[in-house]
C-alpha cells in the first residue's frame, strides 16, 4: 500500500508498480487474485478463498479516481480506512470505501454513457447473476440496486486495463462453498462435506486441508467447462499472463472427505487435457502466456502435458536448493509466493520477528 491508498494497496498502486517494473526492464508484476470476497460488511481476508473466480474485488478500487464530486467526507473516509493500521484491516477498508463509491453512485446512475455501459453488462446471464447474488448478499442501501454492483464491476475492469501491459493475474485453486460461483453453478461443484487439500509431505506433516469444494469433473465437462473458461477469461483480461495455483489439480485433485482430516483423503482423477486445452484457448486469444505452479508433488505427466502447450513451469529460488541454471527452460522465478515470507521480510529477517 502507498500512503495515498485506502487502507491497503490498491489499483492505482498496481499502477505504479507495474510502470516502475517497465523503466526497471521490461520487468513483469504479479500479483495475488483479483477475485471478489462475498460482498458484505466483512470480507474475507484471502484472496485464494474467494466466492468467485470470475469477477473482481471492488475494494482494490482506486476510489479517488472514481468519477464524482470531490467531496470532504471522502478525506474522512480515508483517514479512517488508514488510521493506527499498521496492518491491512480489509473491513475497515472496505468499510470507508464503499461509503465513498455509495455517495458516487448518483452521479454515474445519472450518467448516460454509464447507464448504457451498465445495460450492456447486464445482458450477458452469468453477469445478472453475480449481480443478484451480490443483491441478496448486501442488499444495503444502494446495494439493493444490481446496477450498483454491475457499475463496481466496470470500474474494477477499467481500472485494471490502466494498470498496464505487465500485468500478471493469479488464479486460485478454488472457491468458497458460500459464493457466487457455487451459488450459480451448483451442479459442478460436489456436495457439501467434502474439501480439497493436500495430503503430507515434506513441506507440512499434516496436510493441507483448504476447506474448498471440489470442482465435479463429470458434471463440469457436461456443463462445457463453463465456470472454468470464465474464470480463465476474467483473468485473461486485461493481463499480459496469468498464474495458475496448483496446476496439478487440473490432473487430481485431493479430496478429503466429510469429518475425515487429510491424512484419510484421495486423489480424484480429471480431465487434464481437456482442461489444458481451455487454458491454452483462452490464453491464445487473449494474447497472454500462462504459468503453472507446479510445486509439490508433482505426477509425471504435469511437465510434458505443460510444455507441450508451451506452459510456463514456476520455480520459488528461496526454497529450490537448485541452481537457477538446473530450472526447465521455460520457467517464471520468484523469490517468494504468498504462502511465504515477503519479500521485505526475508530481507530484514521481520518474517521471524511477526513469527
Amino acid at each position: 500500500r502507498s500512503k495515498r491508498s485506502w487502507g491497503q494497496g490498491d489499483l492505482r498502486d498496481a499502477r505504479t508498480l507495474a510502470t516502475w517494473a517497465r523503466e526497471a526492464g521490461d520487468g513483469l508484476l504479479m500479483i495475488n487474485p483479483l477475485h471478489a470476497a462475498i460482498p458484505g460488511t466483512d470480507p474475507q481476508p484471502s484472496p485464494y478463498f474467494a466466492s468467485t473466480r470470475v469477477f473482481r474485488e471492488p475494494l482494490y478500487l482506486a476510489v479517488d479516481e472514481v468519477p464524482g464530486p470531490k467531496r470532504r467526507d471522502l478525506r474522512t473516509a480515508q483517514r479512517e480506512a488508514l488510521d493506527g493500521t499498521d496492518r491491512i484491516d480489509r473491513r475497515r477498508a472496505w468499510s470507508a470505501k464503499r461509503s465513498a463509491l455509495v455517495a458516487r453512485w448518483p452521479t454515474a446512475s445519472a450518467d448516460p454513457a454509464t447507464v448504457a455501459a451498465i445495460d450492456r453488462w447486464l445482458t450477458d446471464d452469468v453477469n445478472a447473476r453475480y449481480a443478484a447474488f451480490c443483491v441478496e448478499r448486501d442488499p444495503r442501501d444502494v446495494g439493493a440496486d444490481p446496477r450498483f454492483h454491475a457499475w463496481l464491476q466496470l470500474l474494477v475492469d477499467e481500472q485494471v486495463l490502466a494498470v498496464g501491459g505487465n500485468l500478471v493475474n493469479d488464479v486460485a485453486v478454488g472457491v468458497d462453498r458460500a459464493g457466487a460461483d457455487v451459488a450459480m453453478w451448483p451442479d459442478c461443484f460436489v456436495d457439501e462435506g467434502t474439501r480439497i487439500g493436500c495430503p503430507p509431505d515434506q513441506f507440512n506433516t499434516l496436510g493441507q486441508d483448504w476447506g474448498l469444494p471440489p470442482l465435479h469433473p463429470v458434471n463440469l465437462r457436461a456443463r462445457g467447462y463453463e465456470p472454468f473458461v470464465r474464470a480463465v477469461r476474467a483473468a485473461t483480461h486485461g493481463a499480459a499472463g496469468i498464474r495458475l495455483d496448483h496446476v496439478m489439480a487440473l490432473d487430481r485433485t485431493f479430496w478429503i472427505p466429510e469429518g475425515a482430516s487429510p491424512a484419510d483423503g484421495v486423489y480424484v482423477k480429471y480431465p487434464l487435457d481437456e482442461m489444458l486445452d481451455v487454458v491454452a484457448i483462452e490464453a491464445h486469444r487473449a494474447g497472454t502466456f500462462v504459468v503453472g505452479e507446479d510445486l509439490g508433488t508433482v505426477p509425471e505427466s504435469i511437465p510434458v502435458a505443460l510444455e507441450t502447450r508451451g506452459i510456463l513451469s514456476y520455480r520459488v529460488v528461496s526454497l529450490d536448493s537448485n541452481h537457477p541454471s538446473s530450472f526447465p527452460t521455460r520457467t517464471m522465478a520468484a523469490v517468494t509466493t504468498h504462502d511465504l515470507p515477503t519479500m521485505v521480510g526475508l530481507l530484514t529477517g521481520s518474517d521471524l520477528e511477526d513469527q
